[in-house]
This record gives structure tokens, C-alpha cells and sequence, in this order.
């Protein structure tokens, strides 16, 4: 298990002055990648070699939101290769040692050339698990949804991987549910199935559900992800 000091700096927070989703999933995807090159499976054999690592599902519980100027620590290992997907658990504890979000993600192997998944790898990952994990993420149950907002994917959204980024997946998620919603309410679980990369200029739709529980995107009537969440009123 690899350990991470943090400091929730003035670019982690939102209005609320706690961590923000997107800036977690900031925190997952560089403390990952970190924790790969020192197993061996970073950059030299998987970029270098036109295989990119990509986010396949990922499940968090949230228990607990860090606050402005707060000291945490995040915690990230391995568990063996399930087939052609790479599973990885997730913690954020203060700086106490309370857990605060607790998580499980699948990571797959994308092939630059042909964007497509590889299914037959020869890398692996070491077993790091305690049994203290909790589930692998599961496939999202759609919802009966609604249009509610449209983004163009610019310059800025995307990453290393000529793709939109993971966190701004993220962003656009918290955007659908709007700034009103989450001053009163916070999200306490978060599954999201990412189904289908989305490329520079492509207008994402995206869809929301009556009770903001569902929310999936799509390009051209093509569902890219899928997400279910569920909320707690806002803790002091």
C-alpha cells in the first residue's frame, strides 16, 4: 500500500469549502499513476508502448468531506488482474486515521492506434488486499432521464490520452446537479460506468433523472457513461 500526504488547498475545495468531487478524482488518477510506475506497469511499458491506461468503472463511498486547510492522507493498492481489467482500492483518511472515502476501480488497457480495450496482457499487479475492500463496482441500472445540458469537448477537458479526462466527467456530473442542490445536499455514494471514450469536439448530451440519482452522457445517440449516485443532506 502506497501512502500519500495531502493538504485540501484552496484548489481541492468548492463553495461549500470542502473537497470537491473533481478534485478527489484528481487526487485518484495522480496518486494511481504514481503507484503504477512503482510496481513497474507506468509509462515505459504501457504509453511508451502504445497501450493507455483508462478507468473502466469506479466506485466510491463518501463518508466524510475533508474541509479547507484540512491534512489527509490517501491510500492506494493493487489486486490481482480479473481478466483483461486491473482492479485498485482507494482510501482518503485524515489525518487521525478516520476514514473518510473508501473506493474500488477496474482499469483497463487501451491500444492507442485502433482505440480499442486489450484484452490480452502480460502485465500484472500484486495482491495487496486485507478484506477490508469493499465491492468490485458494478454495472449502473439506467434510469428514465431527461435532456438537461450539452458540452462540446474543448481544448481544455482534454488529457495525455487525446481524450476527455476522468475528472472532467466529474465536473460535468456535479454541473448537471447544480450549485443550489449541492449547497443542501452532498453525495454519500457515487458509481460511475465509463462505457465510451468521448474525443476533442464531440458535444456530449447529457441526461439526468427526476431525482438526480442517474445521470448518463452520450455522443450522437452513443452512451459514452453512465452514472448512479445517491445524497445526504450537507454535514457541517
Amino acid at each position: 500500500m502506497e501512502k500519500f500526504p495531502v493538504l485540501i488547498n484552496c484548489s481541492c475545495v468548492d463553495a461549500t469549502r470542502k473537497l470537491s468531487l473533481p478534485a478527489f478524482f484528481r487526487m485518484v488518477e495522480d496518486f494511481d499513476t504514481v503507484d503504477a510506475e512503482k510496481l513497474g506497469i507506468g509509462k515505459k511499458v504501457t504509453m511508451d508502448q502504445g497501450r493507455l491506461w483508462v478507468f473502466t468503472r469506479v466506485y466510491f463511498e463518501f463518508y466524510k468531506y475533508p474541509t479547507y486547510l484540512e491534512e489527509a492522507e490517501f491510500r492506494t493498492y493493487s489486486a490481482p488482474k480479473n481478466l483483461f481489467v486491473f482492479p485498485r482500492h482507494d482510501e482518503l483518511r485524515s489525518k487521525e486515521g478516520e476514514l473518510l472515502i473508501k473506493g474500488s476501480s477496474y482499469w483497463a488497457l487501451l491500444d492507442e492506434k485502433t482505440r480499442r480495450a486489450i484484452f490480452k496482457t502480460e502485465l500484472e499487479t500484486p495482491d495487496f488486499r486485507d478484506g477490508s475492500e469493499l465491492p468490485a463496482p458494478k454495472k449502473v441500472a439506467a434510469k428514465e432521464c431527461k435532456l438537461v445540458r450539452e458540452h462540446i469537448v474543448c481544448y481544455s477537458d482534454v488529457d495525455l490520452n487525446r481524450h476527455l479526462n476522468n475528472t472532467r466527467y466529474i465536473e460535468m456530473i456535479v454541473d448537471c446537479l447544480g450549485d443550489e442542490f449541492l449547497s443542501q445536499n452532498e453525495v454519500a455514494t457515487l458509481l460511475i460506468n465509463y462505457d465510451s471514450e468521448i474525443r476533442p469536439g464531440e458535444k456530449v448530451s447529457l441526461f439526468m433523472s427526476e431525482d438526480r440519482t442517474y445521470i448518463k452522457g452520450e455522443v450522437d445517440g452513443r452512451e459514452c457513461f453512465q452514472v448512479e449516485m445517491s445524497f445526504r443532506p450537507s454535514r457541517g
